[in-house]
C-alpha cells in the first residue's frame, strides 16, 4: 500500500522535468518584443544605424526611406517558433489610411529579433 502512495508523488516530479525547461514567460516576451518591433519600424528605417539593428540585411536607401515614410501595427499576435516567428502587419500613409496587409518574417540573432521578410503592400 505504501508503493501506491508513491506513485502519484513520482509521477509528478517526472512532469516537473518534462518541457524546455526555458523562461517560460519567454514566448509571451517574445511576441511582445516582435510586436514592439513593428511599431517602431518606420522611425528604426529612418538611419541607416538603426535600421542595421532591425532588418537581418538591410535594404537599400530608397527602400529605406519607403519604410519610413509608412506606418505599422501587428494585426494580430505574432506566431513564434523557436528562434522564428511571423506576424500580420497592417501598413498605413502618413495621412492613417489603410494601404495593405502583409506577413513580415522575423528570425532571432542572439538575444535580439530582426526582420528577415518585411514585404510592403
Amino acid at each position: 500500500m505504501r508503493n501506491i502512495r508513491l506513485i502519484p508523488a513520482a509521477l509528478a516530479l517526472a512532469l516537473a522535468g518534462c518541457g524546455s525547461g526555458g523562461d517560460p514567460k519567454a514566448p509571451q516576451q517574445d511576441a511582445e518584443a516582435i510586436a514592439g518591433l513593428v511599431a517602431d519600424a518606420a522611425e528604426k528605417c529612418s538611419a541607416p544605424q538603426p535600421a542595421k539593428e532591425l532588418f537581418v540585411t538591410p535594404p537599400d536607401r530608397a527602400a529605406l526611406k519607403r519604410y519610413a515614410a509608412l506606418t505599422y501595427e501587428a494585426d494580430g499576435r505574432p506566431s513564434v517558433d523557436g528562434a522564428s516567428a511571423t506576424v500580420p502587419v497592417k501598413v498605413f500613409d502618413t495621412a492613417g489610411r489603410e494601404l495593405g496587409r502583409v506577413e513580415w518574417t522575423f528570425v532571432k540573432d542572439g538575444e535580439r529579433w530582426k526582420l528577415e521578410s518585411a514585404p510592403l503592400p
